[in-house]
């Protein structure tokens, strides 16, 4: 009887397997041939900033590899679908397939699956880190107008010594931008600061972009 495999237990591990998946599938022929038969890839970038890519069968269960899993995910394997897609949610979050991101993705995953002879599989749904997905949020976010975004910054000499804050708090300006800087999404910082908005922290990103935009004149 097959032992049964282990479900990865944090997000770490699942971008180890997504980061591997193409070199595996590129040194076992056999892999790279399942390639056209997957319906849920999950994805995350690499170090140089590209989309790297994995099933879900394959990015699900610890330690991935390609004679494992050529073994276990078949018809009849141990390796289940369904319970990778119970607990992958819970770091990764579906693609709108219409969207300019969810287009690039397929486009990039229709690349790789081209160097096998493979084309991605209909329907296709792609999965990335809620963080990116909150990333990917913030930068297509509108920017508030000039009059609503400062309304909701204060600078007053006896809070935070008179550095940029959101009004009526003594959350500084620099400490949001800093957060969202290191990954932090606006879910996130908003759970652990619950008397701020959303329009708080775009107003922060409006205040930090004016600030760094102004004219800067050097005497000669």
């Amino acid at each position: 009887m097959s032992r049964l495999p282990l479900l990865v237990q944090s997000a770490a591990e699942a971008i180890d397997n997504i980061l591997s998946f193409a070199d595996e599938a590129s040194a076992h022929p056999a892999l790279s041939l399942r390639a056209g038969t997957v319906h849920e890839w999950y994805a995350a970038r690499d170090r140089a900033g590209r989309w790297r890519f994995g099933p879900s069968k394959w990015v699900g269960y610890r330690h991935a590899r390609a004679t494992e899993y050529l073994a276990s995910s078949g018809k009849g394997g141990v390796r289940a679908g369904g319970k990778t897609e119970e607990v992958l949610p819970q770091w990764f979050e579906a693609v709108d397939p219409s969207s300019m991101l969810g287009k690039q993705l397929h486009a990039e995953l229709t690349e790789l699956l081209g160097r096998w002879g493979k084309r991605p599989r209909r329907p296709v749904g792609i999965s990335i880190l809620k963080s990116e997905m909150d990333a990917y949020r913030q930068a297509r976010q509108p920017a508030p107008s000039n009059e609503e975004g400062m309304s909701r910054i204060a600078c007053e000499p006896d809070v935070c010594g008179g550095r940029p804050v959101i009004r009526g708090t003594r959350v500084r300006v620099a400490d949001l931008i800093d957060m969202m800087a290191l990954g932090a999404g606006r879910d996130e910082i908003l759970s652990d600061y619950p008397y701020l908005t959303d329009a708080d922290l775009s107003a922060a990103l409006a205040y930090a972009a004016r600030a760094t935009s102004h004219l800067v004149i050097r005497a000669a």
